[in-house]
């Protein structure tokens, strides 16, 4: 069955191919830029134990401080 799945998967992945332009990818490589500094709005989501592992979203995730929705 899951052989089947990827097979077919595979197969209409060639069907559906897109062409991105070069004014397409700078498009799309400009959004995450204007926000990689930004450190706020920001949820964490972690379990805080003490006030001693409370610190800025910038020095807990240096990689990955920016873009409130960077994940997406």
């Amino acid at each position: 069955m899951n052989k089947c799945f990827y097979f077919f998967l595979f197969l209409s992945s060639f069907g559906f191919s897109q062409n991105l332009t070069l004014s397409q990818a700078n498009h799309l490589a400009s959004l995450p830029i204007k926000c990689l500094q930004q450190e706020y709005p920001n949820k964490l989501s972690q379990l805080l134990i003490d006030s001693t592992e409370i610190q800025s979203p910038k020095s807990l995730h240096p990689a990955f401080y920016g873009c409130f929705d960077w994940h997406s």
